[in-house]
């Protein structure tokens, strides 16, 4: 993607802005994915109380992260298109 094509700064600046959060949302994910797989496989596999409740606190962390890097993603693309047609002066 070339960034200089853009028209104007803040065209430029929405292009580099959906290609950041495009592969933070993809390597965010992977990660989630793997640290969740972990903390089930020792939920399953562990006998101690202690270290299944310690993979549930972080198997709780890890969603809400999730969830909340999303909700945020999803927040700024719907204020997008609420400012889209403003004209800063």
């Amino acid at each position: 993607m070339h960034y200089y094509l853009a028209t104007d700064i803040f065209s430029a600046a929405n292009q580099i802005f959906r290609k950041v959060y495009t592969d933070l949302s993809g390597v965010f994910t992977l990660i989630c994915v793997v640290v969740l797989a972990v903390c089930l496989l020792g939920m399953m596999f562990c006998r101690n109380g202690r270290l299944v409740e310690e993979f549930r606190s972080w198997r709780n962390r890890i969603i809400g992260s999730w969830i909340i890097f999303n909700v945020l993603g999803s927040i700024i693309t719907y204020g997008e298109t609420l400012f889209r047609n403003t004209k800063w002066s």
